[in-house]
């Protein structure tokens, strides 16, 4: 694993330590593989052996001579794992803090601010830069909630505290950046998004517009058309559907009033039709289309059923002279024409 720099168990009973090459005694592990202070291996003997670790973080840059456990990351878990029997050793699992470095090493710090993540305890367990200062550190009362920024002054300067707590292990990921720095990126991030709500509107408001001129074309048509046939001028303006309405009210009404005419000049047609017919002022010949209409205009005049020869019938005649006339029939004789 990239993440792994190693791994080594303790045994308590044969105060021997295992890794995965070979087996040294404690002590030589200590002096010359992990080249702590001489001093205090008793003390880490007992550090080992005081507590029933459960993957645990435990920082051990106390023992260290030359400062090479900073660069190193320690989980602790005890041997065996119940928590019902006295521990009989440990396993120490060790990390690169590097590797850890390289997940937050994409948040720009290099224009002011830090980066740290310490555990439930308060220990720091990485950082950026990597030596913080320990007064920057920001205190725990004032990172009580799960997650949540804050402003604060920090070495005479403003700065954007951000945080958040780990659900699983308790752990805090704490952020501190310039307050100009933050505003800044805030203050682009609103203009690039007032840039793209005008270029949205903007274009909103050409399709818009397309597509209305395009519905409102027909109308507009229609429009000019009525204004034309009424003699207005031909540009549309106004109320277009109240134009629209009022032209087709006018031309409804126009119509009943023609209609109406219509209906009431129709027994003065009929009966100026028959006096003509009576005269003999008609003189060209007569269609079937035209015999039809007179044969209705008789009916009408002496109230006769064309379809029946029971009653009494007229027969149209033409006399020597080119005129026609009209002269009775029998019953039981048919309706014709005669020329000469």
């Amino acid at each position: 694993m990239d993440y792994l720099d190693g791994y080594y168990i303790y045994l308590k009973n044969s105060d021997y330590i295992i890794t995965q090459d070979t087996l040294y005694k404690a002590d030589v592990y200590y002096n010359m593989v992990l080249k702590f202070k001489p001093s205090e291996y008793g003390k880490w003997l007992k550090m080992l052996m005081s507590d029933h670790y459960a993957c645990e973080y435990v920082p051990l840059t106390s023992y260290d001579v030359k400062g090479l456990d900073s660069n190193r990351t320690n989980f602790l878990q005890s041997v065996p794992f119940g928590y019902n029997e006295k521990p009989k050793g440990a396993m120490t699992i060790v990390f690169k803090n590097e590797k850890i470095t390289e997940l937050i090493s994409y948040i720009d710090i290099s224009k002011g601010g830090f980066i740290y993540v310490e555990n439930d305890e308060g220990n720091v367990i990485t950082s950026l830069p990597g030596n913080i200062n320990p007064s920057n550190k920001i205190n725990a009362k004032e990172l009580t909630k799960e997650e949540g920024f804050f402003s604060k002054n920090i070495d005479g300067k403003k700065m954007i505290v951000t945080y958040i707590t780990s659900k699983e292990r308790g752990w805090k990921y704490v952020i501190a950046l310039p307050s100009k720095l933050v505003f800044a990126n805030l203050n682009d991030f609103t203009l690039i998004s007032f840039k793209i709500f005008l270029i949205t509107l903007l274009a909103g408001v050409i399709i818009a517009s397309i597509l209305a001129y395009s519905n409102s074309k027909p109308v507009f048509d229609i429009v000019k058309q009525l204004k034309q046939f009424t003699g207005e001028e031909s540009t549309p303006s106004g109320n277009a559907f109240s134009l629209i309405n009022g032209s087709v009210s006018n031309l409804i009404s126009t119509n009943n009033e023609l209609q109406n005419d219509i209906n009431n000049q129709k027994s003065l047609i009929h009966s100026s039709f028959l006096d003509k017919i009576i005269r003999g002022q008609i003189t060209s010949l007569f269609t079937s289309e035209l015999l039809n209409f007179s044969l209705t205009s008789i009916r009408y005049f002496n109230n006769l059923t064309a379809t029946s020869f029971a009653s009494d019938v007229l027969l149209l005649t033409q006399n020597p002279d080119g005129k026609h006339g009209i002269v009775p029939c029998n019953k039981s004789s048919y309706i014709s024409i005669s020329s000469k």
